[in-house]
């Protein structure tokens, strides 16, 4: 792997880092990201705690203080060297209503050739395959048959139609975080909280206040951007 990067690097591709941060991990955050800077040149660094599903579902969950304090240090260490590191559920800077693609027009065809809107559930024998497939190809007339109320439903999952988020400072940043995780985490089709939307808040509000402290320290205004999930498909990442 350190031999492509290096590879990418003297070629002058673009590509990215994502770093995914499991609970016995965090110490070492920090210096994993030191380590990046120091010896590469990605365009971008992303740092995520491993979701608690598939082979992690029983691991100590690592979406705690500890990763905020880790991820603190991170962006302390890459700003040594320039850089920024980010995390897909604080992104200020982007205004929106949509996590990914499941409440607009993702169509990810599995092997079996059935649409699904989440990349994430991509075989039909998926606990959720139900919820996120919609299509299916049509062998007798041709084209595509899809689910409108299975559609429909997902539509919904945009931020401006979750309760939970209504009261929330980061709702059009963090734009209800990834549906797929809600329901593996909840057990339920309705979203609800997680320790993530408090990781979120933490670090929005770290964003904000880096933003005003940079504008003059009284306050911040900045033209939206694409967010960084619309716009990770612009590099590999790694």
């Amino acid at each position: 792997m350190i031999h492509t990067i290096r590879r990418f690097d003297t070629a002058g591709f673009p590509y990215g880092v994502r770093v995914t941060v499991t609970a016995d991990q965090i110490p070492m955050m920090a210096e994993s990201i030191e380590f990046i800077c120091a010896n590469f040149r990605p365009k971008r660094i992303q740092v995520e705690p491993a979701y608690q599903i598939g082979r992690w579902s029983n691991a100590p969950s690592a979406e705690t203080e500890g990763f905020i304090t880790g991820y603190r240090e991170a962006q302390e260490r890459a700003s040594r060297y320039g850089r920024e590191i980010c995390f897909s559920g604080a992104r200020v800077g982007a205004l929106t209503n949509h996590f990914c693609g499941i409440t607009q027009d993702s169509f990810a065809l599995s092997p079996d050739g059935n649409v699904s809107a989440c990349y994430e559930v991509f075989s039909e024998d998926n606990r959720w395959s139900n919820v996120f497939f919609y299509g299916k190809h049509d062998s007798v007339r041709g084209g595509y048959q899809f689910d409108l109320k299975r559609l429909s439903h997902l539509r919904k999952q945009a931020v401006q139609h979750r309760d939970y988020c209504q009261g929330c400072f980061a709702k059009w940043t963090c734009a209800g975080d990834c549906y797929h995780k809600s329901l593996t985490i909840n057990d339920s089709l309705e979203f609800a909280v997680t320790d993530r939307c408090h990781v979120i808040r933490k670090l929005t509000k770290d964003q904000i206040l880096e933003r005003i402290a940079r504008s003059g320290g009284l306050f911040w205004h900045e033209l939206t951007q694409t967010s960084p999930v619309e716009a990770s498909g612009k590099e590999m990442l790694i």
